[in-house]
Formats: C-alpha cells, structure tokens, sequence
C-alpha cells in the first residue's frame, strides 16, 4: 500500500509527519486528513475557540505535496438568523374532550 505524510501547520506550530501511515489511495489518505482535521478543529470548540487558518500537506511518499488541506474548507460555519421556525402542531386531542 503508498505511504503517505500528513503535515499540520496551526497555531501553535508545524507537526512533520515523518513516519507516515499506508492508506489504499490518495483518496483514502484525504479522507483521513479531512477527519482527523475535524476532530482537531472540535477539540478547539470545546475549550471555546476555533482557529480556521491552519492546513494539512498530504505527501505522498516521493515529498509531494499532492494536496493541501485548508481547514476553512473542511467545515460549513454557519452565521446569522435562523429561518422562520415552522408553525407547532396542534395538541393533540385529549381523551377527556371525548
């Protein structure tokens, strides 16, 4: 199976990949990328920020850059009003009415 490097760059740094995990294709190895971005970016929700200038390098195993991941586009943010709520179903009838 290819090996391939997942180099994160955020703020408190840049982590190099040297060891690298085999995944069946580059399709693969991004859809890893693209998880494990998530689960770092939801790590930062809970402490109560969320930093979207970071990214992952996919490398493949030449120290090709194939492909670099930007966490802006990992996630849909969502801002501004909700839509109207649609109206509450009536109550249902209750036995006593009956």
């Amino acid at each position: 199976m290819p090996r391939f490097h997942l180099h994160v760059r955020d703020a408190s740094g840049f982590a190099r990949d040297d060891e690298g995990h085999e995944y069946p294709s580059a399709e693969a190895a991004r859809l890893a990328a693209v998880a494990g971005a998530r689960s770092m970016l939801g790590h930062e929700l809970v402490q109560g920020a969320l930093d979207l200038r970071g990214w992952i390098d996919l490398e493949d195993a030449t120290g090709t850059v194939i492909e670099r991941l930007f966490f802006r586009d990992l996630v849909e943010v969502k801002l501004g009003a909700l839509p109207p709520a649609p109206a509450p179903a009536p109550a249902p009838a209750s036995e006593e009415n009956h």
